[in-house]
């Protein structure tokens, strides 16, 4: 029973460390998406 629940733990703490590192990378990402996106999608619109 506890080497079982020893199990998940380890496995939900691999998995939440993998999470945030995918959500760090991901929020990063977005950041640069915005920046670099939506400049000339602006551009484009207010010229519209």
């Amino acid at each position: 029973m506890s080497s079982g629940l020893y199990r998940k733990s380890v496995f939900f703490l691999f998995f939440l460390l993998f999470f945030l590192n995918y959500l760090k990378k991901n929020i990063v990402s977005s950041i640069y998406y915005m920046r670099f996106v939506n400049k000339p999608l602006e551009k484009t619109f207010f010229k519209i």
